[in-house]
């Protein structure tokens, strides 16, 4: 028996932002792929910023509660974060009586010191009317439960993370995947540097810019290039900062990339840098040890939960440039340390497939929906 599962999120691939909660697609992909779910998905069609991203939100609440109104053969609801998706799930939750699980990437728990107390309030009230959650970090659900009573009222709680698709990230020649995608710019044994995502000052984007500086102030290593994939509000402030460093000639923006082509750019750099100030889980890291790239990231979130400081990467602390300067140097001077961390990384990435992970969210659907069948 195929059961159907309304999900509903804020971020789902669309026209403007082919990459908008691209994970949340691929784990759809692989439970409907098993031929035991369906799903119905509502979530926001439009990434475009001022009137319509008002306008967006909107249109998600009156579709959220047209089908509440209409649709009554779903089985389950899942809501990706507590804020909106979570409050809009709560409309069919009590029209229909459906079961819901929330699944919360980071999101607003980020923020919530910083937030008033009725918006804390809120999310409060919404994760106790969830049936189950799933944080997608031990760290992230560590902190769900200092900022709510939760644990005290028997809410059931799983960390999963959403995993890595490993037909689709995975080793590729580093300089043949350099000459796919035109890298003209870098000079033959050239060493690239690489950051991967929204350039948002949560990134840590201008530390890697810093660390660049020192790179090239110390002559550490030979010539070495460091190169933003993705885009965002931070990129003229990055380059300013590059301008006033001195290091233009180093640092190369690339813009956002489809994400059928980002394992491309994994595999044509040396290294990946995640020096995030705050991260949920930082799947992008997990996705570079696929491709078979080390990775260098902060401590933050669920980043040291899976990369292991000397095992598979290296760890540093958040806003340390020179951390980053000396873990470049010193795993580009290490073909032994290098080679450890390739093998170690693929094998991580094994072990964090997203299969594996969706399968582990579909065996909650089972039991949640069994529960609401009694």
């Amino acid at each position: 028996m195929v059961r159907k599962i309304l999900l509903i999120t804020s971020g789902y691939p669309n026209t403007w932002k082919p990459s908008s909660g691209i994970f949340i697609k691929r784990q759809v992909d692989i439970l409907e792929a098993s031929g035991e779910y369906r799903f119905d998905v509502l979530s926001t069609r439009d990434s475009r910023k001022g009137i319509y991203s008002f306008a967006k939100y909107i249109r998600l609440v009156l579709r959220v509660l047209a089908y509440s109104l209409s649709h009554r053969d779903f089985d389950m609801i899942h809501a990706h974060e507590a804020f909106p998706a979570g409050l809009l799930a709560l409309i069919p939750k009590i029209l229909r009586k459906k079961k819901l699980l929330i699944t919360l990437h980071g999101g607003p728990m980020h923020s919530l010191d910083t937030r008033n107390a009725l918006f804390k309030g809120l999310i409060g009230l919404i994760l106790r009317n969830a049936d189950k959650l799933i944080c997608v970090s031990r760290h992230l659900c560590d902190r769900v439960v200092g900022l709510f009573p939760i644990r005290e009222e028997g809410k059931n709680m799983e960390v999963i993370n959403m995993g890595v698709v490993l037909h689709q990230f995975r080793p590729f020649p580093k300089s043949e995947a350099r000459t796919r995608l035109g890298l003209d710019f870098i000079a033959l044994g050239e060493k690239i540097v690489m950051l991967v995502g929204r350039l948002v000052e949560l990134k840590g984007g201008v530390y890697l810019i810093r660390a660049a500086k020192i790179l090239k102030d110390k002559k550490m290593l030979g010539k070495i290039s460091i190169v933003f994939v993705g885009a965002g509000p931070e990129e003229q402030k990055l380059k300013s900062e590059a301008l006033r460093l001195g290091v233009c000639d180093d640092v190369f923006f690339v813009g956002a990339k489809s994400p059928e082509e980002i394992y491309l750019w994994m595999s044509a750099a040396d290294v990946l840098t995640v020096p995030s100030l705050k991260e949920g889980f930082g799947l992008v890291a997990l996705e570079a040890m696929a491709c078979g790239t080390p990775v260098i990231s902060t401590d933050s979130g669920g980043l040291k939960e899976f990369v292991k400081h000397g095992e598979n990467g290296l760890i540093i602390k958040p806003q340390d440039a020179r951390g980053i300067a000396e873990g470049v140097s010193k795993l580009l001077g290490d073909q032994l340390m290098y080679r450890k961390f390739v093998e170690n990384g693929l094998a991580t990435a094994q072990q964090n497939s997203a299969e594996k992970q969706a399968f582990r969210v579909g065996k909650i659907y089972r039991e949640l929906i069994l529960d609401g069948d009694k």
